[in-house]
């Protein structure tokens, strides 16, 4: 694949098309391409993939729990804590798609399939997950996305200039900053929901009871065999890999490419197009990102199971180059020197901001 355009490049791409969509333009262009994918039968559920996925995961969970109690040296505790890690993951890829209807469209069996896998396996709360999730796909890259929402760093120009204080530090380092402190996701999405769950006890009973009985099974029960300070430590050390294995999958998606702002133009379902990119379809990236490696069909269907995803990859990138549509598909290298980029600009942008207000103080 030859080498990308610059981002400039990219975000022009994205904001210009030979033709002048509207809502209805949009929404003919879905219909054409659902009866595309339903002719291959790509909507198709996946049963049998999620109970085997389910059972290695349970088995991988189980493995890991048990061997932290039997981990004597920091070798042993490190590949523990990668593969609690690694399986914290995959369990909340099981939660994320039932949470989208991918798993099962019965309401009860997608509650307790994301309860048992996000809530009680990795202790973040299901409800609270569902209630963030849905805004990042309703508004994508966007100020109203809480996965680009201003906070120590800036995702957009108007943020970037405004920036102030500790996050005007942050953001103006930010291309120094950022991919480190990501790693710190795990215990960031952990502590957002203890505090969701929290601000209305009552209504959140059960995430609350099943967030204690994690604790208990991760730090208390563990501390009553191999003392406070080293179930502590195991604790923090699989948080972490989960935040890091949740930085490499998720920031390659989005950062880096078009905001809702550079691609206001486009209806907002084309917006889910323009807005991402795909990685490449190996079988092994496939596994390693929970499917997100197809991102753009993620968007435009959630409810599509992540094993069908790569199926629907092929028609999709077809249709949108018939109609001009901006699909992108890079290495990961490629993304990551992207996303980069973007976080220089932003850096760049507050720094000038911040040299303007001292001389006009």
């Amino acid at each position: 694949m030859s080498s990308l355009p610059p981002l400039s490049d990219l975000n022009e791409s994205a904001r210009k098309s030979p033709q002048v969509w509207s809502a209805t333009d949009a929404a003919a262009f879905m219909k054409e391409l659902r009866e595309q994918l339903h002719t291959l039968d790509v909507f198709r559920g996946d049963k049998r993939g999620y109970i085997l996925r389910s059972l290695w995961v349970l088995v991988a969970s189980a493995i890991a729990w048990l061997g932290f109690f039997n981990a004597g040296t920091w070798p042993q505790r490190l590949f523990m804590g990668l593969l609690s890690g690694y399986a914290g993951v995959q369990a909340s890829a099981i939660a994320h798609e039932a949470g989208h209807g991918a798993v099962t469209n019965v309401r009860s069996w997608t509650s307790f399939i994301g309860h048992l896998f996000m809530t009680l396996l990795v202790g973040v709360s299901f409800s609270a997950w569902v209630h963030r999730h849905r805004s990042h796909h309703t508004h994508p890259n966007s100020r109203l996305d809480p996965d680009v929402h201003a906070g120590l760093f800036s995702f957009n120009e108007t943020d970037a200039l405004g920036a102030r204080g500790l996050a005007g530090l942050c953001t103006r380092y930010q291309h120094i900053l950022l991919i480190p402190l990501a790693s710190l996701m795990g215990f960031t999405l952990k502590f957002k929901s203890w505090c969701h769950v929290l601000r209305d006890p009552a209504a959140y009973i059960g995430n609350l009871s099943l967030l204690v009985i994690h604790g208990g099974l991760w730090i208390a029960l563990p501390a009553y065999w191999i003392g406070t300070e080293a179930a502590i430590e195991n604790y923090l050390l699989l948080t972490w890999v989960e935040g890091v294995y949740l930085a490499f999958v998720f920031l390659p998606n989005h950062l880096g490419g078009p905001t809702a702002d550079e691609a206001s133009q486009w209806p907002p379902v084309l917006r889910q197009i323009v807005s991402t990119r795909n990685l490449p379809a190996s079988h092994f990236l496939t596994h390693l990102c929970i499917g997100l490696n197809t991102h753009i069909e993620h968007h435009l269907f959630g409810h599509l199971p992540s094993t069908r995803l790569n199926e629907a990859r092929a028609t999709t990138r077809r249709l949108c180059h018939f109609y001009d549509i901006p699909y992108r598909e890079c290495t990961i290298s490629q993304a990551f020197s992207e996303m980069q980029q973007y976080n220089l600009r932003m850096a760049t942008i507050a720094r000038q901001a911040a040299l303007v207000r001292c001389t006009t103080k």
